[in-house]
């Protein structure tokens, strides 16, 4: 049931808001700053950094997909969309390591939200791995 009401949320925006699959990094660059790594005790695909991996989580990367503003989260946190570095460049909420978040990341989440198998790839982390310095 706790994973009922995000898919139907998902299932609306992917409905109602076509040609909005991805919101890549250069949307967000305008001049080139330092990169900044991740806090310690990061978990992969926490996006709200509360340690746990919740449909909330997914609902952050739809809202940034959106362009809506930000849901809270517990700082220090990195933004969703923003990159830092973690043994290379990463987008944080770009959970597939593909070079954006989109409706992929977040249908990810749900998944393991639902307690299903998400494979995020051999060059990514899983899902709840802790991450960061």
């Amino acid at each position: 049931m706790k994973v009922l009401l995000p898919l139907v949320v998902l299932m609306a925006v992917i409905a109602t808001v076509p040609g909005t699959l991805a919101k890549t990094r250069a949307s967000a660059e305008s001049t080139p700053t330092a990169t900044p790594t991740l806090p310690t005790h990061t978990r992969w695909g926490d996006s709200n950094c509360d340690d746990n991996i919740h449909p909330d989580d997914a609902v952050a990367l739809l809202v940034f997909i959106l362009g809506l503003p930000a849901l809270s989260q517990i700082e220090p946190c990195p933004n969703v969309g923003s990159e830092h570095r973690l043994g290379g460049e990463v987008i944080y909420g770009d959970i597939f390591c593909d070079g954006a978040v989109d409706l992929g990341d977040a249908l990810g989440l749900l998944k393991h939200a639902a307690e299903l198998y998400v494979f995020t790839g051999i060059d990514c982390y899983p899902i709840g791995a802790s991450v960061g310095d």
